[in-house]
């Protein structure tokens, strides 16, 4: 334990091995913490490697009930099967290429993933409703 090289801005913890100092944890003066890497890249907590957590809060906004709303707009599916023959994905729903380039927001991407769903269940219940009529004329 002590700083790294001198710094005195960050105090790092690791370990020593056959006369090799091994960092394993940084902790710099203004409140970022890091794991396995002393660059947190702005964030307040960066992991290089894997986590494994009991439970995490992600406090997105604005989740999107507002998609059971009246006077919402629901994309009709010819138009997101325009969209998707276009561009190779879902509108709103990040690209491959931008995740891989700007890594995923959690709490973004599950509102976005709720989102996706209750509109499904909104197509759902529209096409039910084709159905039922349907088959009330097939068998009147």
């Amino acid at each position: 334990m002590g700083d790294e090289g001198g710094a005195s801005d960050r105090f790092v913890i690791g370990y020593s091995s056959n006369g090799t100092w091994n960092p394993g944890m940084f902790v710099r003066s203004i409140s970022y913490v890091g794991i396995n890497t002393s660059d947190t890249k702005g964030y307040c907590f960066a992991v290089n490697g894997d986590a494994i957590f009991n439970k995490v809060t992600v406090k997105p906004y604005p989740w999107p009930d507002y998609v059971f709303h009246v006077k919402y707009r629901l994309r009709p599916l010819s138009e997101a099967e325009q969209y998707i023959k276009q561009y190779h994905h879902l509108p709103e729903v990040a690209t491959a290429d931008e995740v891989e380039k700007n890594g995923l927001d959690v709490g973004d991407n599950q509102a976005t993933l709720l989102k996706k769903i209750e509109e499904l269940t909104l197509y759902l219940i529209d096409q039910n409703k084709k159905l039922e009529q349907l088959d009330e004329s097939v068998n009147l």
